[in-house]
C-alpha cells in the first residue's frame, strides 16, 4: 500500500536530485527557515472505496520554494519554476513500478519571493487481501 510517506519521500527525493544544493526545509516553515529553500506538503487529501477491493486516492501536492533573496528574485522562481514544470511533468515514480500520472502544474507567485507548486495525484489501488473469502459475506450452494 502507497502511503503518504511514501509520496512525499517520492517528490523529496526528486527535489534533491535536480536541486542538490538547495535545503527541503522539515520544520513548520512558521518556525522561520533558511533561504533558499524547498518545503513540501500535501493538501486535500482524500481515500476512498473503489469496488471492495481498492483503493481510491486524490491529493494535491504542494512544493514551496523561497528564494535566495526575498526582494530581488524575478529570474531565480522563473528557473526554478520552468525546472519543477520539467521534473513533475506527465510521471512521478512512487515506489518500484508504481508510477502516477500528472496532468497539470500549477504555479502561484506570494509575496517574498516564494512560488508555491502544485499538482494533484490521483490513483486506485487493489488492496492486499491475504485471505480471498475475506471478500465473501456468505454463500449458498444448492446441488440437485
Amino acid at each position: 500500500m502507497v502511503t503518504l510517506k511514501d509520496i512525499t519521500a517520492a517528490v523529496n527525493t526528486k527535489i534533491e536530485e535536480n536541486f542538490p544544493e538547495i535545503k527541503i526545509e522539515t520544520r513548520d516553515i512558521t518556525e522561520g527557515f533558511d533561504r533558499p529553500s524547498f518545503f513540501t506538503d500535501i493538501d486535500y487529501a482524500r481515500k476512498g472505496s473503489f469496488m471492495d477491493s481498492a483503493v481510491e486516492r486524490s491529493m494535491t501536492v504542494r512544493i514551496h520554494y523561497f528564494a535566495s533573496n526575498r526582494n530581488k528574485h524575478r529570474l531565480e522562481l522563473l528557473d526554478v519554476q520552468e525546472k519543477l514544470e520539467d521534473m513533475f511533468f506527465q510521471t512521478l515514480e512512487i515506489k518500484d513500478q508504481f508510477i502516477v500520472h500528472i496532468n497539470e502544474t500549477n504555479v502561484e507567485k506570494l509575496e517574498g519571493g516564494i512560488i508555491e507548486f502544485s499538482f494533484d495525484i490521483n490513483y486506485i489501488e487493489e488492496l492486499e487481501i491475504e485471505d480471498p473469502s475475506e471478500l465473501m459475506d456468505g454463500i449458498e450452494v444448492s446441488i440437485r
